[in-house]
């Protein structure tokens, strides 16, 4: 069976490569090419690492926030795949995969703190069970402790009495519903790092104007509307939803003494000359036929444009 197996690279989830390591499968864990046109060449698709119900997060080492979602799917349909990120079962489910799928599971402290408890071991059960399943040592796992943080006994299940006096109802009550409000924040700010600041990260002027050499001013990131917004009134569903589109244009000196640019690595281009009365022409099919060009406001320059589609739902 031939097996590709998707893993961003990300030193939190680098415990996930046990399940695929020493397996001859053909391994991704960066990749800048359409990962949608592999998927159809393979009969089964390992995907592993952080993501959410839409699917799996490119962790900046593929194109897009996303690098598995809706798009993807013609490509996995029919096929028994692995699918391992947080809510990836609400993921196959939405559109009726088949394979082997994780509701929501810890890889780091982080989320283990946001999610469970402030001692952020939370995660050390799924990495244990990970290891054991393909025959690596772990440690030892801690003594198990009950709902109110009572420790039992290695050799008993009976509960030590003094145990149970030394907690007082009062202040038990009080530590649960300050640890609830700390998970409350934890998660808020969890989700706005991964669904906020990382996507508005990857598409700002800052990250574009370096990978490009470009000044500021020739990159345009559009702010994105709202009318879809469940909260936007009338308050629910709008059936819609804005997806972010990156627009490159790129500048190049031409034969006929002027510049030629393309916003889609050359697959198109318009062409920008003079003629011998002064005036600024174009051409879109490579100097075959030229008109006057009325919006002339000086030389081009490469650029980046950053705006937002609306897609209407199915």
């Amino acid at each position: 069976m031939k097996t590709l197996v998707i893993h961003p690279q990300d030193p939190s989830t680098a415990f996930l490569s046990t399940i695929y390591a020493g397996k001859g499968y053909d391994v991704l864990t960066s990749y800048k090419g359409d990962l949608n046109e592999l998927l159809p060449k393979y009969s089964r698709v390992i995907m592993l690492g952080h993501g959410w119900s839409p699917g799996l997060f490119s962790m900046g080492r593929f194109r897009g926030t996303f690098i598995i979602n809706d798009e993807s799917v013609p490509g996995l349909k029919h096929k028994n795949n692995v699918y391992i990120w947080c809510h990836a079962s609400d993921f196959v489910g939405e559109y009726g995969l088949k394979g082997f799928a994780t509701g929501m599971f810890c890889s780091e402290v982080g989320e283990a703190t946001a999610r469970y408890s402030s001692d952020a071991s939370g995660n050390r059960p799924f990495q244990q069970a990970v290891r054991q399943s393909h025959g690596q040592a772990h440690p030892e796992p801690e003594p198990a402790r009950n709902p109110e943080g009572i420790q039992r006994s290695r050799r008993s299940d009976s509960v030590q009495p003094q145990s149970v006096e030394a907690v007082p109802r009062k202040a038990g009550n009080m530590s649960e519903s300050k640890t609830t409000v700390a998970d409350a924040l934890y998660a808020i700010l969890f989700y706005y790092i991964i669904f906020v600041w990382i996507p508005n990260a990857w598409y700002s002027k800052t990250r574009f104007a370096f990978q490009y050499s470009l000044e500021y001013d020739q990159v345009t990131v559009d702010k994105k509307p709202h009318d879809c917004d469940w909260l936007r009134a009338p308050l629910g569903d709008k059936e819609c939803k804005y997806n972010r589109e990156v627009s490159v244009q790129e500048v190049k000196p031409n034969a006929w003494g002027g510049q030629s640019t393309s916003i889609d690595e050359w697959k198109t281009q318009s062409d920008f000359a003079m003629n011998a009365n002064g005036e600024h022409i174009y051409s879109s099919d490579k100097g075959k036929t030229w008109m006057l060009d009325p919006y002339y406001s000086g030389p081009r320059k490469p650029a980046v444009s950053v705006y937002w589609t609306k897609k209407e739902d199915q």
